[in-house]
């Protein structure tokens, strides 16, 4: 009798034959191999796990961007359905939030305090990013005379969500943006991050607005 033991995490898939030849040997464990990658297959490569109090568990893609990185150029949509461009080197700070939906509580109250913020900030570049499509956004900027910080949509792509590692891929709000806050200086280097562990909570906006501040002086 033949036992083939495969190393799979912290056990052991274990095969067990009769009588075998080296070719069969070897197709038993090419069969185990193709076990252990068909596991992985069936989730994100890399994935960040995070938690909703009403949609339950939220997975979002990675890679992940970091304190440090340098925030990648993405082409976002506006209201009026343009095109303008977040991340990179500016002449600004910038400040990149996201949010999951307008006309909810604490969403609409992100982008409240970050509108008030941007009326006295000097030198710093607000942008709020939702998956909503332009009309329901341009239907929240209107309603709420929004004019300090810039609206905008991933509308028809996932590029910023994955280049930014806030992209849903996984739970009953896939599709959306998990709520995070990026503060990034004029070289275009990541200098603060925050992506709340539970997405239904606002990230630090003090702290945010704090680092930003600091930069653009």
């Amino acid at each position: 009798r033949s036992c083939y033991r495969l190393p799979y995490k912290d056990q052991y898939i274990i095969f067990v034959g009769h009588n075998l030849t080296y070719k069969e040997e070897m197709a038993m464990k090419k069969i185990a191999l193709l076990i252990i990658l068909a596991s992985f297959t069936s989730y994100p490569a890399l994935a960040l796990e995070l938690t909703s109090d009403e949609n339950g568990p939220v997975t979002v893609s990675e890679p992940a961007l970091n304190v440090g990185d340098m925030a990648p150029a993405v082409s976002l949509t506006t209201p009026n359905f343009k095109k303008m461009e977040v991340g990179g080197s500016k002449d600004k700070v910038q400040i990149i939030s996201t949010i999951e939906s307008y006309n909810t509580s604490v969403c609409d109250l992100q982008t409240m305090e970050l509108n008030t913020a941007g009326k006295r900030l000097k030198n710093v570049e607000i942008s709020i990013v939702t998956a909503n499509i332009p009309f329901v956004v341009d239907s929240f900027k209107s309603k709420h005379k929004i004019s300090n910080v810039n609206l905008l949509s991933t509308f028809n792509s996932d590029d910023f969500g994955k280049k930014y590692g806030v992209q849903v891929v996984g739970g009953e709000l896939t599709g959306i943006l998990a709520r995070s806050i990026f503060v990034i200086d004029k070289n275009g280097k990541v200098i603060y991050k925050d992506i709340p562990s539970n997405i239904d909570k606002m990230p630090n906006l003090k702290m945010a607005l704090e680092t930003a501040e600091k930069a653009a002086k």
